[in-house]
């Protein structure tokens, strides 16, 4: 059994690397022809990343599809589980939006580059003083109207439960009045368990929540309250 399911996970890393590769080659091609290249690039990523889950075995279900927005700026509030995490989420919001990437992955090659090509973030955790210029660079991003994707919990669950809150993405929020829509992922954690490369075929449902409007304001009471708001619908979704 243990065989099996390293031959399988085998191919199917190989098969993420081959659409990571033909995805960047194509998309880096025919992205030019459109005013907005890093929107273009994302979207022709969609039909990849489906056709992989579907490869791989892995089925997505959206439940609360009628709560996400047709514009922005929005900030998509996730729990974090597996590696896919990102990628099933490029295939459910409609609207551009950028993510924060642990700088490492940007030497990753193909996808570093898409990361890059796409307008999405890096951070260095390793170093609090770049890393928080660089999160003043997010917010005037943001201020201007970029959507943004953050994982409050800051890494992945191990056993699929939600993990303490980082106030930087709600600080974000109120400082610039962005509304938040939080999202709950299940499933994700038994396609990739955290610390193994194994991958396991099953669904994966996204939850998307109710929008949660933001005022302007640097009350530390406020962003508590906020993160309240979000925590709990993401954790109601768990629970029922």
């Amino acid at each position: 059994m243990y065989l099996l399911r390293l031959i399988y996970s085998m191919l199917c890393w190989l098969l993420v690397c081959f659409a990571f590769f033909f995805h960047f080659l194509i998309a880096g091609i025919f992205s030019w022809v459109f005013p907005d290249r890093q929107w273009a690039h994302m979207r022709i990523s969609v039909p990849f990343i489906r056709y992989l889950c579907a490869l791989l075995g892995i089925r997505i279900k959206i439940m609360g599809k009628e709560n996400l927005p047709t514009t922005g700026p929005i900030i998509f509030m996730s729990n974090h589980q597996s590696l896919f995490d990102i990628l099933i989420l490029l295939t459910v919001i409609p609207i551009k939006f950028s993510f924060i990437a642990k700088k490492q992955l940007l030497n990753i090659p193909f996808l570093g580059w898409d990361i890059r090509l796409q307008g999405h973030f890096s951070i260095d955790r390793e170093n609090p003083i770049v890393a928080a210029r660089k999160l003043e660079t997010i917010k005037s991003k943001v201020s201007k109207g970029r959507s943004l994707l953050l994982f409050p919990e800051g890494t992945r669950s191990a056993d699929g439960s939600i993990k303490p809150f980082k106030r930087g993405g709600f600080l974000i929020a109120q400082e610039t009045g962005t509304p938040i829509i939080p999202i709950y992922i299940n499933g994700a954690a038994k396609i990739i368990r955290k610390k193994t490369l194994m991958v396991t075929p099953g669904e994966v449902q996204v939850h998307i929540g109710t929008l949660i409007s933001v005022s302007v304001s640097t009350d530390k009471t406020y962003t508590q309250e906020l993160m309240d708001k979000t925590r709990n619908q993401i954790i109601n979704f768990q629970q029922n």
